[in-house]
């Protein structure tokens, strides 16, 4: 059967990217984007993919191409973006985007959608950003809170757009990560208004501290304005005797130990991996299993005997070593005290420089 135009366009596009192919950089690339097969990642440098936007823009193959929904490569949904990017009316560039939207499947790709058009277009944006907000889809509220940071902080920041941010109030990660961004930069460049909120506590404990941690690493705001954000950091307050069951509770038992991050290694977003800041070791493993939030934590052996016969819900290590680490069934069972115990003698076992080793068993004395 004789190939369509639209079919020849999108083979002639996909040949120039993979000409431009780095393996290396692919297998970098597929690493920090866990929602992306790295079946489905060329391993094309930005810059070079830029250049054949720019390339591609004006030739007829690329309206045929943004018609040609869904993709098959992650290379060419950024693709996709750059080229809606270089649409000049303001209508055109809206409809693109929107129908662009239902297939964007990562954070790279939805970060990089940026019309220039939408730029000198503001008050007719504004809509369509609200309508955004209200979306199911993970990435189309994503976009919308990089629109609001884009172009709504500086001349255009009126105080209510940080209340249509404050009120994305949703589990998934790439969504928590963006309002905390959001707020991070707000706080760089509208200060006296975004502090409010940290002061009142109008955000959601994990991203109140990420928004905190983002700002205090940024060169645009004062050492004393960091000093007094390090103030206005949260603990996870006490919410009964077993009160974590849940993965976003875990995160945030394992991110109130000091430079912690949370990472997601693999293509199976179900991993959560908590490291340490300094020497990147991990020191817990969340992960769903049998309809139950689980975590894998390193044990000194005697220890971890001593949590498998206390409790059921203690079991030999998930897929890892089963003499030095164990797995943690959060199913409401373990008070909340041995669970923050577990934890923190993972992280004392994997930090850097341990400064205490983890305690005797009871009725034994510690070396000295």
């Amino acid at each position: 059967m004789e190939k369509t135009q639209q079919q020849k366009a999108v083979d002639t596009i996909r040949a120039a990217l993979f000409c431009l192919q780095d393996e290396a950089y692919r297998d970098f690339q597929s690493a920090l984007m866990p929602t992306v097969s790295k079946e489905r990642v060329i391993g094309v440098r930005t810059p070079k993919l830029r250049k054949l936007a720019k390339q591609f823009g004006a030739s007829l193959d690329a309206p045929l191409f943004l018609e040609s929904l869904p993709h098959q490569y992650y290379e060419e949904n950024n693709l996709h973006g750059l080229l809606i990017g270089q649409e000049k009316q303001f209508d055109k560039a809206l409809a693109r985007v929107d129908a662009f939207l239902p297939f964007v499947d990562n954070w790279a790709t939805c970060d990089m959608l940026s019309p220039g058009v939408f730029a000198k277009n503001l008050p007719a944006l504004l809509p369509h950003i609200r309508r955004w907000l209200q979306s199911e889809q993970v990435y189309t509220v994503r976009f919308a809170l990089n629109m609001l940071l884009r172009y709504y902080l500086d001349d255009a920041f009126r105080p209510e757009y940080l209340e249509w941010a404050a009120a994305v109030r949703r589990e998934e990660y790439y969504l928590q990560m963006m309002v905390a961004w959001y707020f991070a930069t707000a706080l760089a460049k509208q200060y006296d208004a975004a502090v409010i909120y940290l002061q009142q506590g109008k955000l959601p404990l994990w991203v109140h501290n990420k928004t905190i941690q983002k700002a205090r690493e940024s060169r645009r705001i004062s050492p004393a304005q960091k000093e007094y954000l390090n103030t206005l950091r949260k603990k996870r307050p006490k919410q009964g005797k077993n009160a974590m069951q849940t993965r976003r509770e875990a995160i945030d038992a394992c991110l109130s130990f000091p430079n912690t991050w949370e990472d997601y290694p693999f293509d199976d977003p179900n991993w959560t991996v908590m490291r340490h800041a300094d020497n990147k070791k991990c020191f817990a493993l969340i992960f769903e299993r049998q309809g139950k939030i689980w975590m894998n934590l390193k044990a000194a052996p005697q220890w971890g005997e001593l949590w498998k016969r206390s409790f059921a819900a203690v079991v030999p290590a998930y897929h890892m070593n089963k003499t030095h680490w164990i797995s943690v069934i959060l199913d409401g069972t373990i008070p909340d005290q041995q669970l923050l115990q577990m934890i923190e003698d993972s992280f004392l076992l994997t930090q850097k420089k341990t400064s205490r080793p983890p305690k005797p068993l009871p009725g034994k004395k510690s070396a000295p």
